[in-house]
């Protein structure tokens, strides 16, 4: 069963983008064909994107506010139909379709016979209970006591339950007859709602919202240690020892943090990743480098005896994108 794309179809051509107002229905919903699920803003107007067929949505691609192109596919819809699936694959589902439709015909031509249906639905009272005791006529030689299941009371005694009318209700209260309806949104009436990510559209394994919290958190203890030890780069210092107790040991360790975040992000880029979310990984790597920056060139310096130049704009930087990290991860 192959998934069906939620897209914007030819009548959204005439612009070159298009923006997300809301998501009507949200991930793992089930939807009809036909049925609104979004609603995309075109020019001054609005208007609504349809299920192309009933099942659920497994993906969303594009959130609320996100700017689309034409023929875009914003989200998958699983259908719960599998029947043209059966029939395009191979013989055995072909015979499997046949047979599908043969069985549905059938009961098809049962149901609309001009003689009684071989399926009927049963039917229900809608304000009263029926009594739904046999009331057929008893057979000679039988009193009319057989008709119950019970025996005839004795005098003064308690009688049955189908024998006595007040153990019986009489009518039911309209409340239970009433359906239950489940809010919907429309257009007009957008519920507030986010659709929910998911975390891995593509099926690879990979859960992208786990690996930026990682990233995130590597980023913020790259950018704590590299503004530890800044006092010790003072311009035009020539020791040897600050090289050996401070430079050396914090440059290897931050590499190797580094190295850790370079991986996600190279993993991140090879699942295909959206541009957007890769844009923002790319930028704590850059981060990461601007706090680097300091120790790699204290290092050359003084591996050659030569004086450190002011590194207080690259640590200002750094301080910087510490303070550009975001605080939920």
């Amino acid at each position: 069963m192959s998934d069906r794309p939620i897209q914007l179809d030819a009548s959204f051509d005439s612009r070159a983008h298009y923006t997300i107002l809301v998501w009507l229905r949200p991930r793992d919903a089930s939807v009809t064909m036909g049925e609104p699920v979004a609603v995309v803003v075109d020019g001054e107007q609005q208007r609504v994107i349809s299920a192309p067929c009933s099942g659920r949505i497994v993906s969303v691609y594009a959130d609320a506010g996100a700017h689309i192109m034409p023929r875009a596919i914003i989200g998958m819809i699983r259908p719960s139909i599998v029947l043209p699936d059966v029939i395009g694959g191979s013989r055995l589902g072909i015979v499997a379709g046949v047979i599908i439709a043969l069985t549905v015909g059938m009961v098809t031509i049962a149901n609309t016979a001009s003689d009684a249906p071989l399926i009927q639905l049963p039917t229900f009272a809608t304000n009263a209970l029926v009594d739904q005791t046999p009331s057929a006529t008893p057979a000679d030689g039988q009193g009319a006591e057989e008709r119950s299941a019970y025996p005839p009371a004795e005098e003064g005694a308690p009688l049955a339950p189908d024998q006595d009318p007040a153990a019986l209700p009489t009518t039911v209260p309209d409340a239970a007859l009433e359906p239950t309806v489940a809010p919907f949104a429309t257009p007009d009436n957008a519920l507030p709602m986010q659709p929910t990510p998911d975390p891995d559209p593509n099926g690879t394994g990979f859960d992208f919202a786990a690996e930026r919290t990682q990233i995130i958190n590597v980023s913020r203890q790259i950018a704590e240690e590299a503004l530890l030890y800044r006092t010790f780069l003072a311009p035009g210092s020539t020791d040897a020892n600050i090289r050996q107790s401070y430079v050396l040991p914090t440059l290897t360790m931050l590499e190797a943090l580094q190295s850790d975040v370079n991986l996600g992000i190279d993993t991140a880029a090879n699942v295909g990743t959206a541009t957007d979310l890769m844009q923002e990984l790319y930028g704590y790597s850059t981060g990461i480098g601007l706090c680097l920056e300091p120790y790699i060139q204290a290092d050359q310096a003084l591996s050659t005896g030569a004086a450190l130049p002011d590194f207080a704009v690259a640590f200002g930087q750094c301080q910087n994108f510490l303070d550009s990290l975001p605080q939920d991860s």
